[in-house]
């Protein structure tokens, strides 16, 4: 409701109140951004000093990213500086939350805006240990072309082995391939090296 949305925003000295409710400390932006609506978050950031805060819920950009709403990540990235930033309890973020549910065009904007392509949590997490959990084959081989531990371990825990105990298979195979032949191609290299 767009039109109600500005005569709230010309009214409130607050633009975008906190909610004590449930979920915890909801605000009109975080709610706009996990329903995608875009002309809404437009015009609650534009009244803004901070264009993506933060609550227990994590920032705008998380929600947008979580339900996959990919010009709502857009713009909210255009104006924020941090393109990923960590949820404050626990430190996921935004690429977390997109790979763990599978979209792959928001996982593909924030790999391509951040330095950290494959972050990990408080827990040592990563979003490809999500994505390879949750089955998501092209989420996993965009992450995987992006860096170079393709296999990171959480407590013990590689995604490869989150993709076998969930029976992704086909996704299990892939890392099988992937890692075998970075192994084999690091192995070369060291050769070369070793023989100069």
């Amino acid at each position: 409701q767009l039109e109600v949305c500005k005569l709230f925003i010309e009214i409130l000295v607050d633009k975008n109140p906190r909610h004590g409710g449930t979920p915890v400390l909801e605000t009109p932006l975080l709610r706009a951004a996990s329903k995608g609506h875009l002309e809404v978050c437009k015009l609650i950031i534009q009244n803004l000093h901070d264009k993506n805060p933060t609550t227990i819920e994590g920032t705008p950009l998380h929600l947008a990213a979580q339900e996959g709403h990919l010009e709502v990540c857009k713009f909210i990235m255009e104006n924020i500086k941090d393109k990923n930033p960590q949820r404050r309890n626990d430190w996921t973020t935004p690429l977390h939350k997109a790979a763990e549910n599978g979209h792959l065009d928001v996982c593909n904007l924030i790999i391509k805006n951040i330095w950290i392509k494959n972050p990990d949590n408080e827990f040592n997490t990563t979003p490809l240990h999500f994505a390879a959990r949750n089955g998501h084959m092209n989420v996993c081989r965009l992450i995987m072309k992006n860096v170079w531990n393709k296999n990171p371990k959480s407590h013990g825990v590689t995604p490869r082995k989150l993709a076998f105990e969930n029976n992704h298979m086909e996704i299990y195979e892939m890392f099988k391939t992937e890692i075998g032949s970075f192994s084999s191609m690091y192995s070369s290299i060291c050769n070369v090296y070793l023989n100069m």
